[in-house]
């Protein structure tokens, strides 16, 4: 390879390497908003904040660094979608399915996860500081480094959750069944 191919393909690969992350599909904004399904949906960075979007089907969708803060995402389908570094402050997303879903360094403290099926989901350093995540299901769930500080544990399942490190001070862990099986014996 000549030295200018060389310096032509090093070029290429830097700009490649430092794109921009690209943003929403226009036809996948407006088929959400017309019939509340868009599964496998290209949204990343979409600004869904404060909307109501309960009982939506996003499964497989991709909201990665979304803004769904305080949207109203109950009983919506989001198994395996992908809301890495998504703003979620504050959201509800009471009953909702987020199974095998990907919440890596996504910050959704204060949110409302009650209920939630989150089995398998990826919430690596994830910020669910006050988040509510009572009687959720976290069965199998990879919660290392996730921020729980003050979050609502109780009745959660976290059996086979992968939850160390994970900060947990003030969280309430009333009747939460541990990654061992076990029961919490935390006063109610």
């Amino acid at each position: 390879m000549s030295p200018n191919a060389a310096l032509i393909a090093a070029a290429l690969l830097l700009t490649v390497a430092v794109a921009p992350i690209r943003a929403e599909t226009p036809s996948d904004r407006q088929q959400l908003a017309a019939t509340g399904r868009c599964p496998d949906c290209d949204l990343i960075g979409a600004d869904l904040s404060g909307q109501a979007l309960q009982r939506v089907d996003l499964a497989g969708a991709d909201l990665r660094s979304s803004d769904l803060g305080g949207a109203n995402l109950n009983d919506a389908a989001l198994s395996a979608a992908d809301l890495s570094w998504s703003q979620g402050q504050g959201a509800r997303l009471r009953r909702s399915n987020l199974s095998q879903a990907r919440l890596y360094r996504a910050d959704f403290s204060s949110a409302d996860f009650s209920r939630a099926r989150l089995g398998e989901a990826n919430l690596g350093a994830a910020n669910l500081s006050g988040a509510t995540l009572a009687e959720a299901d976290l069965r199998g769930a990879f919660m290392a480094r996730a921020i729980l500080t003050g979050a609502d544990l109780a009745g959660a399942s976290l059996t086979d959750a992968l939850i160390q490190p994970a900060q947990l001070r003030r969280a309430r862990l009333c009747d939460t069944t541990l990654p061992n099986g076990r029961k919490s014996d935390r006063d109610c």
